[in-house]
């Protein structure tokens, strides 16, 4: 199991991405996406879509803070697409 420690930065962002959102298409990804999450900038919000994960990829991006959407379909275009929403509400929350 990897480190579960890890931890994004806190929801409000003082870069230059403060309004960029990541969307993170995965499947069974418990072992990179802790690499994948340590190397983002700080950014308005994470998203990772769980594509019927049977690992622990869910849990370590919730640790992580990230939030989590969940996909069946198998294209990586509604992966993608699934996160769009939740993206949006989101930005559009900070900015009131």
């Amino acid at each position: 199991m990897p480190d579960l420690s890890l931890r994004l930065p806190a929801a409000s962002p003082s870069t230059a991405f403060a309004d960029v959102v990541v969307i993170i298409p995965a499947l069974n990804e418990q072992e990179s996406l802790p690499l994948v999450l340590n190397d983002l900038p700080d950014v308005c919000r994470v998203i990772v879509v769980d594509n019927g994960c049977t690992d622990h990829t869910s849990a370590v991006a919730t640790d992580a803070g990230a939030h989590v959407v969940a996909e069946s379909r198998s294209e990586v275009t509604d992966r993608r697409a699934s996160g769009v929403l939740p993206s949006s509400v989101c930005c559009r929350k900070q900015r009131i």
